[in-house]
């Protein structure tokens, strides 16, 4: 297996142009060596002679995407995160890309049995962050789906988000016209009580670092170590499972119209 990181679409469709292999165009670069992982680890039991061609966004990976007929005989599998589009409708003509199941590859990676690294007393305060960060997350969300300015990023890292004591800091708390109040309100419900899908992956791993490394902690964790815990322990999620299968199936039947 050989890996071709970040190059921009028309490097990418060039080395796909020359290319032997069964390439697997992925979203991101230094970032995402989990996903890399699993595809190795759950791509060599049924395949051989694959490439790793990483892209360093969405817009790259669809731009290659477009321009497929340029390379139609040589066998080539997308692999893209669903983002935004897990809560709005998804263009129409990408059906032949494979989308994570949750928000991206790593709520796809996420086992909710992670959470019980954190002792009593820390979990309590990350149920109190979690719930604070889905709400800061939601709003962001509401607001671009509704178009409503000014446009909130929903990317925040939850030490952007949070105060010390893990509270929405000031300037974050939602403020909607009353006749959308309770739509918010259910949007909101339906993040929080799906968290490990519908949360921005990045940003659900890194609320569980900020209890998980703290210097006081006996045993800290990274978000990579935690990353590589729940790929490792017992085995990958079934989300991940299926993303794996996927591929195999996709791989198998372009092998096939080759």
């Amino acid at each position: 297996m050989s890996r071709q990181k970040g190059m921009d679409a028309e490097e990418i469709v060039q080395t796909i142009k020359r290319s032997r292999l069964i390439n697997i165009v992925v979203e991101g670069i230094t970032d995402r060596a989990a996903l890399f992982r699993l595809l190795e680890e759950g791509l060599n039991r049924e395949l051989s002679d694959i490439s790793i061609i990483q892209c360093g966004g969405r817009s790259v990976l669809l731009a290659v995407f477009e321009r497929r007929a340029e390379y139609e005989r040589t066998p080539t599998v997308f692999i893209a995160d669903n983002d935004l589009w897990l809560f709005t409708k998804r263009p129409g003509g990408l059906d032949e890309i494979i989308f994570t199941t949750g928000y991206s590859i790593e709520n796809d990676i996420y086992k909710k049995n992670i959470e019980a690294l954190l002792s009593t007393a820390e979990r309590k305060y990350f149920a109190k962050a979690l719930e604070n960060v889905c709400l800061y997350f939601a709003y962001a969300v509401f607001c671009k789906k509704k178009s409503i300015e000014p446009a909130l990023s929903h990317s925040l890292h939850p030490d952007q988000i949070l105060s010390g004591d893990h509270c929405l800091k000031g300037n974050l708390t939602p403020r909607l016209p009353k006749n959308m109040a309770n739509e918010f309100r259910r949007f909101h419900r339906g993040i929080h009580s799906s968290y490990t899908r519908k949360l921005r992956g990045h940003t659900l791993i890194f609320c569980l670092v900020r209890f998980l490394s703290k210097k006081e902690r006996d045993v800290k964790h990274s978000a990579a170590s935690l990353l590589a815990v729940m790929m490792t322990v017992n085995g990958p999620s079934r989300a991940l499972q299926r993303l794996v299968e996927r591929v195999v199936e996709r791989v198998k039947r372009t092998n096939e119209l080759a």
